[in-house]
């Protein structure tokens, strides 16, 4: 990252702000890389904006190439969650659907000029990274419907009860298991809230248990 804070400085040219900045985009960019290394994403975003608008069209590609690194970084904390003991198989959709935006901006980078060797080494790395989620994601569907099938009912032969219609129980099939769907930043919203809810749900169930646990225990006074 410091040698593109390098090259901004030196091969792009200087232009002028808009009337009342008084942050040169040289300086904005810098401050973006500082933040997006402490992992402030969010700031090194809004430093990244406000260098485009205040330095001009000739900011944006380096301003692709670094929102990428963002959207790569966000992709390895949801990639971290997802592999949780408790977490949901939906949970690496989050990972998928960072990963693909980390791919949209580098690929603009990487269009911008003939030869962007570091965005080109960056679209190959996020290509395997794709595919490493989506067999996870592909396998965490497998482990939890075999852990479905091995806690269903069960009748006194030892096959799974089925219903009174006759019908063997079955799941339904997943329409999101053959291909990984890219979200948009509203859907990766609601699989986070989704998430929160199900870890809570998860920590009050336990509380309760302990609670419960605790007055049945036999006291000595």
């Amino acid at each position: 990252m410091r040698r593109l804070a390098i090259l901004a400085l030196l091969v792009l040219p200087a232009c002028d702000g808009a009337p009342g900045d008084v942050t040169p985009p040289e300086l904005l960019w810098v401050d973006a890389l500082a933040t997006l290394e402490k992992g402030s994403l969010i700031d090194a975003e809004v430093a990244l904006e406000k260098a485009v608008a205040r330095g001009g069209p000739a900011w944006r590609p380096l301003r692709d190439f670094i929102a990428g690194n963002a959207a790569f970084a966000r992709c390895m904390r949801a990639e971290a969650q997802a592999r949780g003991p408790e977490a949901e198989p939906f949970a690496f959709d989050v990972a998928i659907a960072h990963a693909e935006a980390a791919r949209e901006q580098w690929s603009r980078a990487s269009a911008s000029r003939d030869d962007w060797p570091e965005a080109r080494r960056n679209l190959e790395r996020v290509a395997a990274k794709l595919e490493g989620l989506r067999r996870e994601r592909q396998s965490a569907i497998e482990k939890q419907r075999r852990q479905r099938m091995a806690e269903a009912p069960r009748s006194p032969t030892g096959e799974t009860e089925e219903p009174a219609g006759g019908e063997r129980t079955t799941e339904a099939a997943d329409p999101s298991a053959a291909q990984s769907v890219d979200l948009a930043s509203t859907q990766v919203d609601e699989l986070l809230k989704r998430l929160a809810r199900i870890e809570d749900e998860k920590r009050g169930l336990r509380r309760t248990t302990r609670a419960a646990a605790s007055r049945d225990v036999e006291k000595d006074w």
